[in-house]
């Protein structure tokens, strides 16, 4: 599971390439080099990536899995159609999803070359973290921009 003593409102850099997991909470969390970079210096130098915004709305029928829903998405926009973006997932479907789920969407971002994975926090997020972190959680959100 994703640090969960990180606040909403910091960068999580992690040595892993699936650091991007962390999304699944609303946290923007990057890979290996900037991790490197912020040990090195202290310092990251980030430019705000374009989001690619994916809607999902509808019941999703038993057989299928988040897993299936990122792959169909890989599927779409091919292995380099993220390359350096934001991916956020929304809609009804998503809301739906579990944790875990949120998880697997968030973490399979870099499949495709994302910077990062993001599912805005909502009442599963919150009643997820309730008994894992005591660190205050304020939730923040993408801006009519995204696409």
């Amino acid at each position: 599971m994703p640090c969960c003593s990180c606040s909403r409102r910091s960068l999580q850099a992690g040595g892993d390439s699936h650091t991007c997991t962390a999304g699944a909470f609303g946290q923007f969390a990057t890979e290996n080099s900037d991790a490197g970079f912020v040990l090195g210096t202290g310092k990251l130098l980030l430019k705000v990536p374009p989001t690619l915004r994916f809607v999902m709305d509808g019941e999703m029928p038993d057989y299928l899995l988040a897993k299936d829903l990122i792959l169909q998405i890989i599927g779409e926009i091919s292995v380099s159609g993220g390359t350096c973006k934001a991916m956020e997932f929304v809609g009804s479907t998503v809301e739906s999803l579990s944790m875990e789920e949120r998880m697997t969407l968030c973490n399979m971002v870099v499949e495709v070359g994302g910077k990062n994975g993001v599912v805005p926090a909502d009442s599963t997020t919150f009643k997820y973290l309730e008994d894992k972190t005591s660190v205050p959680y304020e939730p923040v959100y993408s801006d009519a921009k995204a696409r």
